[in-house]
């Protein structure tokens, strides 16, 4: 099952991504899903916090997730993850993929919504600098 829901943090919305107990079939429907709904927003405008647990994982959801964060990358400003022991390495091989500098796995919610937060408002000041 998957679920894709905007959050509010600290007076920052967060797209959050939830993947649990997903067949490849419900992995591969949520990650167009969300795809299409990231990729209409504007550039450098999202924060996005995913969660992976108990996904059955074949080379098409492996591709499918590269892609996806590749894709996704003009339009996020950070993305934070919750992964099950299994996804560290796929994870890895995604980062790398997709040339992302801006992803960062946590152990704790409230941590990674935090930095969230703390990355737009980096994000924020680098832009107001360069003006």
């Amino acid at each position: 099952m998957y679920e894709i829901v905007w959050e509010e943090f600290r007076r920052n919305t967060i797209l959050r991504v939830s993947f649990r107990n997903c067949t490849p079939e419900e992995f591969n429907e949520g990650v167009l899903k969300a795809r299409e709904l990231i990729t209409a927003q504007a550039e450098k405008s999202l924060l996005t916090f995913s969660e992976y647990y108990s996904v059955k994982w074949t080379a098409e959801t492996i591709k499918l997730l590269n892609e996806a964060a590749k894709a996704h990358a003009p339009f996020i400003i950070a993305s934070a993850f919750r992964l099950d022991g299994l996804l560290k390495p796929i994870f890895k091989g995604a980062l790398a993929f997709s040339g992302r500098k801006n992803m960062r796995v946590f152990e704790d919610d409230g941590e990674a919504k935090g930095w969230l937060v703390e990355q737009r408002r980096d994000w924020e000041l680098h832009q107001a600098l360069q003006r």
